[in-house]
């Protein structure tokens, strides 16, 4: 696997949802201080610790996230030195991973197992897929893989690296996940982690270029 980048959120002219939260909690504490101080010092105090305490949690939260996705990475790259498409996804229970896969649709016998599908089909496999869980893919989804992880009950599906960064040929369709999402009757949010140092989009460029695409 290469060096390890730094896989925080990086911002294209917006905030990620985590860098959201965090300026959110940060604008609400001092909202909240303001309030008070010219009430109750000691109140203060209590909404400073509380508030601190919050923002530590998303940033542990992050942490988690970085480390998830350095999973994924780690299949996607594995898929790739085996041939197949070099994407990489995960499933995440009670901030555990129950599941790891990467690509096995180029060349297995089964088509439809693109890494976000495999991994659900082995969290299932394993017993260790109730609803709620959270799917990590190293690249944002397809239609396929979208609604199976709506059918799943996945809450939430944390992506690395967007369709626009690797273009269409990277899918099937032109249907996009992102816009499907709003469209899903059971909710599911996609957030944008982002891709440090464009080492996905690389993985996946390359492919497509030795594949002919």
């Amino acid at each position: 696997m290469e060096e390890s980048g730094d896989w925080r959120p990086v911002s294209h002219g917006c905030q990620t949802a985590a860098s959201r939260s965090i300026s959110g909690a940060m604008l609400d504490l001092s909202d909240r201080i303001r309030s008070r101080c010219c009430h109750d010092a000691p109140s203060v105090l209590r909404v400073r610790t509380e508030e601190r305490s919050r923002v530590k949690e998303i940033m542990a939260a992050h942490d988690d996230h970085d480390r998830w996705m350095a999973i994924c990475l780690q299949a996607a790259e594995e898929a790739a030195r085996a041939g197949d498409f070099p994407n990489g996804a995960c499933v995440v229970v009670e901030q555990q991973v129950v599941a790891i896969s990467g690509s096995e649709a180029e060349h297995g016998t089964d088509s439809t197992a693109h890494a976000e599908v495999a991994s659900l089909r082995k969290a299932v496999a394993s017993g260790d897929l109730p609803r709620g869980a959270t799917l990590f893919t190293t690249l944002e989804p397809c239609a396929m893989c979208l609604h199976s992880a709506a059918v799943a009950g996945v809450k939430e599906i944390v992506f690395a690296c967007s369709r626009s960064e690797v273009g269409d040929d990277a899918y099937v369709s032109k249907l996009d996940a992102t816009a499907m999402a709003k469209q899903l009757i059971q909710p599911l949010t996609l957030t944008h982690h982002g891709d440090p140092n464009g080492r996905v989009s690389k993985l996946v460029l390359r492919f497509l270029s030795h594949d002919g695409r």
